[in-house]
């Protein structure tokens, strides 16, 4: 049966038509029940949805993709119109491509972002507790996670933040090594704030104090990461207290100047303070830079960092594509021997067996009384008797018949070296 990838993303939809398409992981679970009992040709099924895809991952009986738009389009209350107009499908090769790609965070919409990796793990997992995980998903997403990790660690992908926030981040753990004991003062709570307030805090940062003009704003942010919330009119009296400064708010002049951070540093004994300005225009006064304790960091030089590592993401892309396109390849020879799995268990209990004889038969002669060295020379002979004649026989009749295909078989599964394989031609090497 045929593997597809179903799906829309960024590069084909527009961020409206991505919402009204996208399950939230509650109700994912309930779409594939429901996928499960509409589309009955399809017997494996994964969705993957996050803010830049919905993508449905199936092993499906015929080789056309109506039965899981007409689901989706259903299910999603939109026409069947948009959804081809926006869609995409993989097939088999291409399809096994394409889902090692997302898990490596080629295909995201920030090269090499590591979020979808564990948007992934998730989404089989989910479906494999639903029973909807049979042997050709389980396997593709098994190898897509194995090999996305083996990618994020020898092509180097993700090592260089493309984001302001992913940034921000990065530059405080440069200036201080670890976040969890630093007291960060984060002033604003709009996307900017939000999303390093995000990072932050997956990153172990424990001591978060958020301000904001309007004051329900903070709390409302604050309350998501455990943090605490200061008003707005005393950041300038509390500023020593903390290590690091990240403004971005949206006021139309200069929120905080050189003589708040005098100030601060009077209070900090000259203890050195990292200060991050992500508002254009400026939060903070730019002659902030002159004071020898202040490391100020600004959003023009943190944009110029994001394009020098976007262009090392990209060329960290190109090695990452080509250690996908190897993996991808052995997908099918890994379909292959996990399917049979009951011939090379079969074949390993029939030589333990053979040993397990013998080892008894020796076992018995010791207790007879015969001498150790004798039995264990014994148990050397028959073991290899035992073993080898099945492989002896085949041998000789190849030999015999001329076998060219068994014979290189045979060689290569004894690792038998090549100049012990007779001419089969009928006449002797020269």
């Amino acid at each position: 049966m045929p593997l597809l990838v179903y799906g829309l993303n960024h590069k084909t939809a527009t961020l409206e038509i991505r919402s009204r398409v996208a399950f939230a992981e509650p109700d994912r679970d309930r779409a594939l029940r429901s996928l499960k009992q509409n589309v009955p040709k399809a017997r494996e099924a994964v969705i993957v949805s996050t803010c830049n895809r919905l993508e449905i991952h199936t092993v499906i009986e015929q080789r056309d993709t109506e039965d899981i738009s007409t689901w989706l389009a259903k299910e999603r209350n939109i026409s069947r119109a948009e959804l081809d107009f926006v869609s995409y499908q993989y097939w088999d090769d291409a399809a096994i491509l394409h889902v090692y790609r997302v898990a490596a965070g080629l295909d995201s919409q920030i090269i090499g972002e590591p979020q979808i990796l564990g948007q992934v793990r998730d989404a089989y997992r989910s479906s494999g507790t639903l029973g909807l995980l049979g042997p050709r998903l389980k396997l593709l997403g098994d190898l897509a996670i194995r090999t996305a990790k083996d990618v994020r660690n020898k092509s180097g992908i993700g090592e260089k933040p493309v984001s302001v926030a992913f940034a921000t981040v990065k530059m405080v753990e440069q200036v201080f090594s670890k976040v969890e004991n630093i007291s960060f003062l984060l002033i604003g709570a709009g996307d900017n704030i939000a999303s390093v307030a995000a990072h932050l805090d997956s990153h172990g940062a424990k001591q978060l104090t958020i301000a904001n003009r309007t004051h329900s704003r903070a709390i409302e942010l604050a309350n998501k990461y455990a943090a605490t919330t200061l008003a707005f009119e005393d950041i300038a009296s509390r500023l020593g207290s903390f290590d690091v400064v990240i403004s971005s708010t949206a006021n139309d002049k200069t929120l905080l100047g050189k003589a708040e951070f005098v100030s601060a540093l009077d209070q900090r004994k000259n203890k050195p303070m990292l200060v991050v300005d992500l508002a254009v225009p400026r939060d903070i006064e730019e002659t902030v830079q002159d004071l020898d304790d202040i490391y100020l960091v600004t959003i023009d030089s943190l944009t110029d960092i994001i394009r020098d590592n976007l262009t090392q993401r990209r060329e960290a892309a190109q090695v990452a594509q080509s250690l996908i396109e190897q993996a991808a390849a052995s997908y099918s020879p890994e379909l292959r021997i996990a399917g049979s799995g009951t011939l090379v268990s079969n074949w390993r209990d029939q030589q333990l067996a053979i040993r397990d004889k013998q080892v008894d038969k020796a076992l018995s002669r010791i207790k007879s009384g015969d001498r150790v060295e004798d039995v264990v020379n014994r148990l050397g002979r028959d073991l290899t008797n035992q073993l080898t004649h099945k492989p002896t026989v085949l041998l000789r009749e190849a030999i015999a018949t001329n076998d060219l295909a068994s014979l290189e078989f045979i060689r290569r599964f004894f690792d038998i070296p090549m100049s012990d394989i007779p001419a089969i031609d009928g006449t002797a090497d020269e």
